[in-house]
């Protein structure tokens, strides 16, 4: 369905690819053998990196969202977050960030 009404609101959903350091408490989970030509042997992850891993394997894996060093996922479990700003928005922030 069209979104006609809100120019806030997108018809695509939008996921964000952040850095990961494996010696902070923002880790990701990944699998032992994240298949050809992915293996990663240093503690820091790169979000290119982690594009590159999803697109490949068809998974998006599940992490925590981390702003100003504190968690924002409230529970014991990962989560996978979307968006569904619009594609300028989204540019915008990718900018100010």
């Amino acid at each position: 369905m069209k979104n006609n009404i809100r120019f806030d609101l997108s018809d695509y959903l939008i996921h964000f690819f952040r850095d990961v350091n494996l010696e902070t408490g923002s880790h990701i989970y990944l699998p032992e053998h994240c298949g050809f030509n992915n293996q990663h042997h240093a503690c820091f992850i790169d979000a290119k990196y982690l594009l590159r891993l999803s697109l490949r394997s068809h998974k998006i894996f599940s992490s925590w969202s981390y702003r100003n060093g504190q968690r924002t996922v409230y529970g014991d479990s990962p989560v996978v977050c979307f968006t569904d700003m619009p594609i300028a928005a989204y540019l915008e922030t990718g900018v100010r960030r």
